[in-house]
């Protein structure tokens, strides 16, 4: 009977306990149409780009079923149906996309909220293989917060803006000798939200490592983030992450 999962009521079980009598209300509510456009910094927008609706007060308990998505056209424009009344945010994360890689397969799969499409990378490369050069295309972003209410949203500004890209070296402490320049590249690194909000909306960024062990990644939006890496190491692999706001 709750309007997200943030606010539903927890249910307590013991093990080999039943519980009878959850049961829930559905209630009709007046929905509205909201409809906008995304304007990006350069004046054009990919089209296909995707915009999620998401509850304003979900939290880590964020699920596919209370998010909704949509693309936008040649002109930008986008428009959701049947929006309830509350508060929300208009999501947007566009990324660059990058080469693939050595032994990188790209799949396609489909499905998921609005029978969306998406690429999946899936990497195969060897332990010296090199990460390919990040794309000079910036990533855009936008958390825009709606209010929706009795009457129709006609026209929804969402402005992107660019994200940040992060730069800094892999430093290596420990008994086992560091990679060579040549094997440098090879390193992985990677961006994460730290709140499970935006992991569940898939906003990983990668990185790249050079000869001298800098290293740089893609844009990255606003928020508190982990920066990790990952170095393999004969048959294994060594993982690393730092928290940073």
């Amino acid at each position: 009977g709750a309007p997200s999962a943030s606010r539903a009521t927890a249910v307590t079980l013991a093990s080999g306990e039943e519980r009878p009598g959850v049961d829930f209300q559905i209630k009709p509510v007046r929905a509205v149409n909201v409809n906008g456009h995304v304007i990006a910094p350069g004046g054009a927008v990919t089209s296909g780009t995707s915009v999620t609706l998401l509850p304003a007060d979900a939290d880590d308990l964020l699920t596919p079923i209370e998010t909704a998505s949509a693309r936008v056209d040649s002109d930008g424009a986008f428009h959701f149906s049947n929006v309830p009344t509350g508060q929300y945010v208009l999501h947007v994360h566009q990324l660059p996309r990058m080469a693939p890689g050595p032994g990188d397969t790209v799949v396609m799969q489909s499905g998921g909220p609005g029978n969306m499409t998406r690429m999946v990378t899936r990497s195969v490369m060897g332990p010296n293989a090199a990460v390919p050069p990040l794309p000079k295309e910036p990533t855009l972003w936008a958390d825009v917060p709606v209010n929706v209410g009795a009457a129709d949203l006609p026209d929804v500004a969402v402005p992107l803006r660019t994200g940040v890209r992060i730069s800094g070296r892999v430093e290596f402490n420990g008994s086992i000798p560091p990679p060579t320049p040549e094997q440098m590249s090879s390193i992985g690194i990677t961006v994460e939200p730290a709140d499970g909000r935006s992991s569940a909306l898939g906003a990983t960024v990668r990185g790249r490592v050079e000869a001298d062990g800098s290293f740089t990644t893609l844009g990255v939006a606003a928020g508190k983030i982990e920066v990790g890496s990952q170095v393999r190491v004969g048959l294994g692999v060594v993982r690393t992450k730092r928290d940073r706001p």
